[in-house]
């Protein structure tokens, strides 16, 4: 695999630069921009699937993430899988996993594993689990992200909601080794049901929320966005978060807006075709600077599903063996991989 430490290394040479003149209207005609398409070739895609894999997990998958030693680890509808380059091998309930549904995966610097479910987090160290609720003081046990710090704060965030079981809680909670402690609207959120969690390369925590984007200063939460963005956009959700190699935050809204942020600025005119994906899903600017954005399948049989903007041009991908793309990575090798419906995908965009 190689080393996938990449993400890691902190740029201290890169200058963000973004200042729009304008601010944009609430609701920018989207300017069509020109675009290819590619048509799926087998030659430059690996797929892994339970049906050709033996090891792997069935079920979607929804988050990957490669540990320090370059090993992928897979959380999916049916349990953790972890591939080592040449074989597969699965974790499920009877192993310790705590829910079958695994929504999100993050590995310390210790390779501790951590899995955040529908019904918890489990952390498996590669012998023994350990289980954590709210009942141990987790906000909420929907956990959708899952987050480390440099230090090995693991950060927790959990959904908040209500249907005919009832009412579940959700908010933000951090553990340091020994202590789980919350954050809610009581500490500067404006909502307790958390979308997304992000580190970025100077450590500073990001959090996508059902009331917009917020960041952490240590001791409270604050809305990262500035009064402009309220005034034309109100307290929109932000869906998926996600980081550039020069720092910029990218984000998803719930209104399917694809937004550049700066940490001071933010721009809209980066405006996906929504004839090209329905509803993104996730989104990855790699190493070049190109834009992918993963969803669901627009036209039932189309197979687009995967889009990439490398700056002048969308690149749209057709015909493709999966109907949804869930997580999206990029690799130092310059791989792509994808979490998808249909199990795991490697392609060679070279």
């Amino acid at each position: 695999m190689g080393n996938t430490q990449w993400n890691n290394t902190v740029t201290n040479e890169i200058q963000l630069v973004l200042t729009p003149t304008t601010r944009p209207e609430p609701t920018p005609t989207p300017t069509q921009k020109p675009h290819q398409i590619v048509s799926y070739e087998s030659k430059k895609w690996k797929e892994y699937n339970a049906r050709s894999t033996e090891g792997l997990a069935k079920g979607t998958v929804f988050d990957m993430t490669f540990d320090k030693d370059g090993m992928l680890w897979v959380a999916t509808g049916n349990g953790v899988s972890k591939f080592d380059g040449e074989n597969w091998h699965t974790l499920t309930r009877r192993d310790g996993l705590i829910d079958a549904v695994a929504n999100s995966i993050a590995v310390d610097m210790d390779g501790i594993v951590w899995i955040g479910t529908d019904n918890g987090v489990s952390r498996f160290d590669g012998d023994s689990w350990q289980t954590y609720t709210t009942a141990d003081g987790l906000a909420g046990n929907n956990v959708r992200t899952i987050a480390i710090s440099q230090n090995g704060t693991v950060w927790v965030g959990a959904r908040e909601y209500q249907d005919s079981f009832g009412f579940h809680s959700g908010g933000i909670t951090s553990f340091d080794g020994d202590t789980w402690r919350t954050y809610t609207k009581d500490d500067g959120l404006k909502s307790n049901n958390i979308y997304a969690l992000l580190f970025n390369k100077n450590d500073k925590l990001w959090a996508g929320t059902a009331a917009g984007l917020f960041s952490f200063n240590g001791q409270f939460w604050q809305p990262a966005l500035d009064k402009d963005w309220h005034e034309y956009f109100g307290d929109i959700g932000v869906r998926v978060l996600a980081e550039a190699p020069d720092g910029a935050i990218w984000f998803r809204t719930e209104t399917l807006k694809i937004v550049r942020y700066d940490g001071v600025n933010w721009d809209i005119s980066f405006t996906y075709d929504a004839s090209y994906i329905l509803h993104p899903i996730t989104i990855c600017v790699d190493k070049n600077f190109h834009t992918w954005i993963g969803g669901w399948e627009h036209n039932e049989g189309s197979g687009q599903v995967l889009t990439m903007y490398d700056g002048t041009k969308w690149v749209v991908y057709e015909n493709l063996p999966f109907r949804h793309v869930f997580k999206i990575v990029e690799t130092q090798d310059g791989y792509i991989w994808l979490g998808t419906s249909s199990g795991v995908y490697r392609y060679n965009p070279n």
